[in-house]
């Protein structure tokens, strides 16, 4: 998973399910350094009950599959000991066994394109495999020159002049960060794009553009010039926002109607009694929170 909350989905695909958890998912074992192993006995498709994955601090994106099954797994690590095919700390009171379990024959999930690079996209090696690309310092960055990656699920473009094209070409997108002088938001009408960031535009953004985002339930417009703010109760699946505080007292001060929102990030510290009274605005059915989190004074 990224920081954004978009889950990735392991390789070779079709074996383990895109999933954040899984009851069915077991752990067993662990490396001692935060790091962990688990069977997996609903798998994908592709894969099989008892497969064996990774998670933990040094997976990073996606799970990683390690085994078809924990048997092979270990007549791997038996094989190596009996070959002498390990290392033998004195100060350990473990075996090292050298072995391919964390060896992955894939490319990494991430791909990073900067400056004129970005128009030669088509280039990057294993483009199926791709799914979070960063697009960075750019004049242009066309969106069409990624029809190339079916299974690209975040993209984050950085210091870019002007954004062009559409999202169609990328049917599997979730979330997508613009930071850019310009960029056509007509051009990303009824994409399935659930999260999105707009930082340092040279030009406002109106809201209407936003609304023909249908699926879009994360929103972050704090860096951004908006006009039509009082339509956000018209984004019915929002649930996470972030505003400037400008753009909060604007919102508060108009008397609109606000989205239901599970989570609100405002730019600037925020004290424990506004925080507070800002849940009150945004979910008045329900009772205050027994747990709230807050920069600032309280």
């Amino acid at each position: 998973m990224s920081d954004t909350g978009v889950v990735f989905e392991p390789l070779p695909f079709g074996h383990v399910k895109r999933l954040s958890r899984n009851d069915w998912w077991v752990t067993f074992g662990s490396d001692r350094a935060m790091n962990f192993l688990f069977t997996d006995l609903d798998p994908a498709p592709n894969g099989r009950a008892g497969q064996v994955v990774e998670y933990g601090r040094d997976v990073h994106g996606p799970l990683r599959y390690v085994a078809p099954s924990v048997t092979a797994m270990l007549t791997e690590v038996v094989e190596a000991l009996r070959e002498n095919r390990y290392e033998d700390y004195e100060d350990e009171v473990f075996l090292e066994p050298e072995v391919s379990l964390r060896d992955s024959p894939f490319r990494s999930h991430s791909e990073v394109v900067t400056g004129s690079g970005i128009e030669r996209a088509h280039d990057v090696a294993d483009q199926p495999l791709v799914q979070q690309l960063y697009l960075n310092d750019a004049g242009t960055v066309n969106l069409d020159v990624l029809q190339g990656f079916p299974t690209l699920r975040e993209v984050s473009i950085n210091r870019a002049a002007r954004v062009t094209g559409g999202l169609t070409q990328l049917p599997a997108l979730e979330a997508l960060s613009v930071e850019a002088g310009e960029v056509d938001l007509a051009a990303f009408a009824g994409h399935r794009l659930w999260r999105l960031e707009l930082k340092v535009l040279d030009h406002s953004v109106d809201l209407a553009r936003l609304a023909a985002l249908p699926s879009l339930v994360h929103l972050d417009v704090s860096g951004v010039d908006v006009t039509g703010l009082e339509r956000l109760g018209e984004l019915r699946h929002l649930r996470v926002l972030g505003l400037s505080r400008a753009q909060l007292d604007h919102l508060l001060v108009s008397g609109a109607p606000l989205p239901r929102l599970a989570a609100l990030h405002v730019d600037r510290r925020t004290s424990l009694a506004e925080a507070v009274g800002l849940w009150s605005r945004f979910a008045p059915e329900r009772e205050a929170p027994w747990y709230v989190e807050s920069i600032g004074a309280v």
